[in-house]
């Protein structure tokens, strides 16, 4: 299987990004996304940001919550193309009043102090140095009385069995290695979901609590799901091969190849685990 320098990336040039990438991470995941979003318990009449919204998925969890009580949800992104998608696929669809989609930087948040009840930023933290500023911006947003919510992940713990748990040990601290050497000039937080719980406290939050999701994937796997499984695994041993050894870098790559012997998501027993985290304060 190939390793391209750069995975997945959009027209902004940021990895893991790309709209059909962005697609299959969602719908392979969407009965846990849709259980997150329920245990938000978000009001009817609510004003809510979907901060860094990709391509509309959890804009559209969120619009089935507030459509029928006048609330709205603003989806808001840096990257014209994923935006171009996601005002489309709201194309004559009866959520389409509930939704609207701005083009703007999580760094300059473009909307007056205090205008949502629920501030939301879907797997963003991971990419942004600053994370502090980001958040205190969208602080400013959020009314008082409102809530932040940040769902994020903690990438070491990652099962893919039957692989190796001693060859998955070392690609994932291989690639937290590389991680923190390449940091001044790629910035990536592969461990950011341990963390929002201490910032959401730094930010002066009250009534912070965070929740832990284990994301598990059997087979038979549907054909998105081993899509994101294998672009998954696909970004880990491109980013720890620095610090493989040839044979495992082999090992690892034919494991999540379809055309080898050595493939896994096809074996009745394969089994994916990883973890993800919300974490919400109130304002």
């Amino acid at each position: 299987m190939g390793t391209p320098d750069r995975l997945h990336e959009n027209q902004q040039g940021v990895e893991l990004s790309a709209v059909e990438w962005l697609l299959d991470h969602f719908r392979a995941k969407e009965t846990d996304r849709r259980r997150m979003v329920d245990e938000l318990d978000v009001g009817p009449s609510d004003q809510v940001l979907d901060a860094g919204c990709g391509p509309g998925m959890w804009t559209r969890l969120f619009a089935e919550k507030v459509a029928s009580g006048g609330g709205k949800v603003t989806g808001l992104d840096f990257a014209s193309d994923i935006l171009d998608y996601a005002r489309a696929s709201f194309d004559g669809d009866p959520l389409g009043s509930a939704v609207e989609f701005v083009r703007g930087d999580l760094h300059e948040v473009p909307f007056p102090p205090e205008t949502f009840d629920l501030t939301f930023l879907g797997n963003c933290l991971c990419y942004i140095r600053d994370a502090y500023d980001v958040l205190e911006k969208h602080k400013k947003v959020t009314r008082s009385g409102g809530r932040m919510v940040s769902k994020e992940f903690d990438g070491s713990a990652m099962i893919f069995h039957p692989v190796s748990p001693v060859l998955t040990l070392k690609v994932v601290t291989a690639a937290a290695q590389a991680l923190e050497e390449n940091a001044a000039s790629a910035w990536f937080d592969n461990f950011i979901g341990r963390r929002t719980y201490g910032m959401f406290r730094d930010l002066g939050l009250n009534d912070v609590w965070t929740r832990s999701y284990a994301i598990q994937k059997v087979a038979p796997l549907t054909e998105e799901a081993k899509r994101y499984i294998i672009g998954n695994a696909t970004w880990y041993g491109r980013t720890a091969a620095p610090y493989l050894s040839e044979d495992e870098r082999q090992e690892w790559a034919e494991s999540f190849d379809p055309e080898s012997e050595r493939y896994v998501l096809d074996r009745d027993d394969f089994y994916f685990c990883m973890i993800e985290t919300m974490t919400v304060g109130t304002v």
